[in-house]
């Protein structure tokens, strides 16, 4: 399986960096109405995940390179970790 790398993006306005990840597509229907509590640094921060959203995209509240590296690994782990959860989840099949 191919991991394309997600990089930090820096928005107008601001010193702080932004991440942002696609929703991958084999799992974005089971992730619609989703709550994600993402850790960032210390903070947790809420996104639930509608049949708009096609990415992830969170403050990670830091422009030091050192701190802006911390938190992109942390918020990158947690949704690998969802990601995964929902691949792996039992199918529920419906009855007629």
């Amino acid at each position: 399986m191919h991991f394309r790398l997600v990089r930090p993006v820096k928005r107008n306005g601001t010193i702080n960096q932004q991440f942002n990840q696609r929703i991958p597509a084999d799992v974005r229907d089971h992730a619609v109405g989703m709550t994600l509590h993402i850790p960032v640094g210390p903070q947790i921060v809420r996104k639930t995940i509608t049949h708009e959203n096609h990415a992830i995209r969170v403050s990670l509240r830091a422009s030091t390179p050192s701190e802006v590296k911390s938190r992109q690994a942390q918020v990158v782990g947690y949704l690998e970790t969802v990601w995964q959860g929902l691949r792996d989840a039992p199918m529920v099949l419906s009855h007629r």
